[in-house]
Formats: structure tokens, sequence, C-alpha cells
């Protein structure tokens, strides 16, 4: 009698249900990868794309730069700080050196296209100091709308970089306080951190969860949004010049 055999494919020793069940494991850690790394890819697209990286400046004014940083934005339309309410197309972006070309928007999680009809999509127009994004549709009341950009770090006239502070919260704390910071301007806040998310320092009464109220130096005094608290374990990390 002719033996017969049945050729089954080769999982490098596990059964084709524990493979599946890797291969699932293995894109969720792919993507969730991608998530933490996918804020600096504007940054190395912005060195990548301007000659050689070994000199940047900015494409909007020429400028030689120190370098770039990203800066990371927020929020959920309709809320009372949300530049969109549901009904308004556009908003506007107020910064410095803002590098052109390197904006990218994702809604409610998924990268937005650009000059789309068939989808919502967007387009943005640069000045030296503002990106006006401009939607073809309405984004929705509670949809999550997560933007940035690049800036350039401008010529430091002989200020250097300085080691990060760093502070852990008690919790509910309504301000903390570097004593380096002390007579140094908002200009000068390259990076704040909040808990692994890039944040905004601003100046006067804030309402805006994605930043803390600074004090421009003059006790070095970050200041949570009003109603807002610093939680046990959060960690507030600053990069500046002095």
């Amino acid at each position: 009698m002719p033996l017969t055999f049945d050729i089954q494919p080769f999982y490098g020793g596990v059964s084709s249900t524990q493979k599946a069940t890797w291969d699932k494991n293995l894109f969720a850690t792919a993507t969730y990868l991608y998530q933490l790394c996918g804020k600096y890819s504007g940054v190395a697209k912005g060195i990548a794309a301007q000659n050689s990286g070994q000199v940047t400046y900015n494409t909007n004014t020429g400028q030689i730069l120190n370098g770039l940083m990203p800066v990371q934005y927020q929020f959920t339309v309709g809320d009372v700080a949300a530049p969109l309410n549901g009904t308004n197309l556009s908003f506007v972006i107020n910064d410095t050196r803002i590098v052109a070309g390197s904006f990218d928007l994702h809604l409610d999680g998924l990268e937005t296209p650009e000059s789309q009809t068939t989808q919502v999509s967007y387009q943005e127009l640069y000045t030296t100091t503002t990106i006006t994004v401009t939607f073809n549709q309405a984004p929705q009341v509670g949809q999550i709308i997560r933007y940035q950009y690049l800036k350039g770090l401008s010529v430091n006239n002989g200020k250097q970089t300085q080691p990060v502070l760093k502070y852990t919260c008690i919790g509910g704390e309504t301000e903390i306080t570097f004593t380096d910071l002390i007579n140094v301007p908002i200009g000068d806040i390259l990076t704040l951190v909040r808990s692994g998310n890039v944040i905004q320092p601003v100046l006067g009464t804030n309402a805006d969860m994605n930043a803390l109220e600074y004090d421009n130096g003059a006790a070095g005094v970050f200041t949570v949004p009003t109603g807002d608290i610093f939680q046990a374990g959060e960690i507030i990390q600053v990069l500046y010049l002095a």
C-alpha cells in the first residue's frame, strides 16, 4: 500500500494557532511603538528635507537655526477652549520660527489627508508666524484633533541648552517651582513635557488643558489650567536656554 503524506506549513516548531496569536501580538506591539515614535517623525522629515542635514534653516525665512523641535497639541472639538466648535472650518496656530511644510494632523487617531474631496481633509497655509488650517468639512463635536509641526531653535546669542529639569508631583499641587528658571523668559523654554506629552508654556491665566501657565521667569513657577491639579506621580520636564 503506498504511503500518503499531508504537507503542512512549518511555523518554526509551533502550531498555526500559536503563530496566529504571535502575529496578532506583534502587530499590536508594532502599532504601539509607531504611536510612541510617531511624534518624532516630523523632526526626522524636517532634517532630511534640508540639504545634508548639517545646516538647519527655516524654509520660511532662510534663518539659520540651532536646531528643530516638535510642537504638539491636542484638543476635543466643542470644548470651551477648543478652536473648533463643530461648525467652523478653520483655525489659526500662532508661533514663531514655524517651519513650512512640517504640519501633520490626526483626527480621532487617524492621519488626515490633505486636499482630498472624497473624505475629510484639510489644507494649511503658512506665514512666518502662523499656520492657518482649513477643513473641507467641519469636524464634529467630540472628535479629537491632534497636530504637530516643527519650529526652529533660534540663534541663542551665547546661551546654551541646560540640563533637563525634572519634577515628580506628590499629587494635589496646582503649581510647581523650578528655581533654576528664575529670570528665564518664556522664549527660552525650549520644551515643556507633562507626563510624556509635549505641551505649551503660556503667559497669563490659562484654561487650556494642553498648556501650563508660566510666570515668565519671575520665580520659575508653572501653574495648572483652571480647574486642574497635578496628579501623584506626574512628571514635569523642562528643557531651556540660559
